[in-house]
């Protein structure tokens, strides 16, 4: 009896997706109809969607894009700010420490005057600058200008009323005689701060050594290069100022 019942309830149901399964491939005029009409509305309302989506991404990313240039321009800015602060520091350090070598020059030397530079020493073709002290402080020609304790980079060749004329011994062909070591020997100008010395071969003469102003305790540079051949009887030696001349804000004058 049970089976009887099962095998009646699987029959049933067997009868029944068939005749669904016929349904669905009937062409029916009122199915099809219903059909394109969810169609339509399917498509219209993807259409809808979707452009609603492509409006809030358009307008969404053109809100970021402008959002981000906004930050990056005052990021900019701040680094700007920062990279000037840096300057404006550096530039405040080395003054001070100018300063300081020129606070101990006026101890050694308290007949000495400080004077502010007011142009470029290595603007000048000529190899000369201007101070912004002159003959009423008490500038004279010939006076020594000194950038640094013990290191000389010229003298006073004119002075006005209130600013002088400073011309370096590094100007080109300039001769200047000087010592290194046991050694006297001419100084030549070769611009820039640098100049050369021809001394005997074999004479005892080294790196770092100091190029002194004879009869001056005054440096006017140090040994950098030493230039020498086997067949040459003499030695060039390349002589650099220390003092970092387009930085220079103040100088020592030294009178004669």
């Amino acid at each position: 009896m049970n089976w009887y019942r099962h095998n009646r309830l699987y029959t049933l149901v067997l009868v029944l997706v068939l005749l669904f399964g016929v349904l669905i491939e009937i062409q029916n005029p009122v199915r099809d109809s219903l059909r394109a009409g969810t169609r339509s509305v399917a498509a219209v309302a993807w259409v809808a969607v979707h452009g609603m989506g492509n409006t809030i991404d358009r307008y969404g990313g053109l809100s970021s894009r402008a959002k981000l240039a906004t930050e990056n321009q005052k990021l900019r800015e701040e680094i700007a700010r920062l990279e000037s602060l840096s300057l404006h520091n550096d530039i405040l350090r080395s003054e001070n420490a100018t300063l300081r070598g020129m606070f101990s020059l006026r101890a050694a030397y308290p007949e000495g005057i400080a004077a502010p530079v007011l142009s470029n020493p290595s603007a000048s073709p000529y190899s000369t600058f201007v101070i912004g002290s002159g003959t009423e402080e008490g500038i004279k020609a010939g006076a020594y200008v000194v950038s640094a304790p013990r290191v000389a980079i010229g003298r006073i060749v004119e002075a006005d009323a209130h600013t002088a004329l400073v011309g370096l011994f590094s100007a080109p062909d300039k001769e200047t005689e000087v010592m290194i070591g046991k050694v006297r020997t001419m100084y030549r100008g070769k611009g820039d701060g640098n100049g050369i010395v021809v001394v005997p071969r074999g004479a005892a003469v080294a790196l770092g050594d100091a190029a002194v102003l004879s009869g001056r305790p005054f440096a006017i540079g140090f040994v950098g290069i030493i230039q020498s051949k086997p067949e040459d009887a003499e030695t060039t030696v390349l002589v650099r100022v220390p003092a970092n001349l387009p930085s220079l804000s103040f100088v020592y004058i030294i009178p004669e």
